[in-house]
């Protein structure tokens, strides 16, 4: 006498429901115009700033927004946007959930950077 397989291989497990993927966020990097964007800032700027600085040469593989979205930061503005490489951008994404890179809000509440690139690459480097 053969046993029925059960569909799950685990049925003591409960399924947990799954939440929604599709958020603002990923609308936004996954489009077209943040795709273009993004890549002709990764073109113009091959090599990572923070690794040149440390005499690495790693390859750009993500383009970052200086003053983060949410902060009021411009999505498609050059001014606003740096490429890094993966372990650069990490760095600085962790350093800005500890405490911001930007120094101060603007007269209308909107967040202002301070400092040029280079000062922002020595903060990413744990210089300041």
């Amino acid at each position: 006498m053969k046993l029925k397989k059960s569909g799950s291989k685990l049925p003591w497990l409960v399924k947990q429901p799954q939440q929604p993927r599709h958020n603002t966020d990923t609308v936004f990097y996954n489009s077209a115009a943040w795709r273009r964007t993004s890549g002709a800032i990764r073109i113009e700027t091959p090599l990572c700033p923070v690794c040149m600085a440390m005499d690495r040469h790693s390859p750009t593989r993500v383009t970052d927004h200086l003053i983060p979205i949410k902060y009021g930061g411009a999505r498609f503005n050059p001014i606003n946007l740096m490429a890094l490489c993966s372990e650069c951008h990490n760095n600085k994404s962790a350093r800005e959930q500890r405490s911001p890179l930007l120094a101060y809000v603007g007269t209308f509440g909107e967040y202002v950077p301070s400092d040029d690139r280079a000062t922002i690459i020595e903060k990413i480097l744990n210089k300041i």
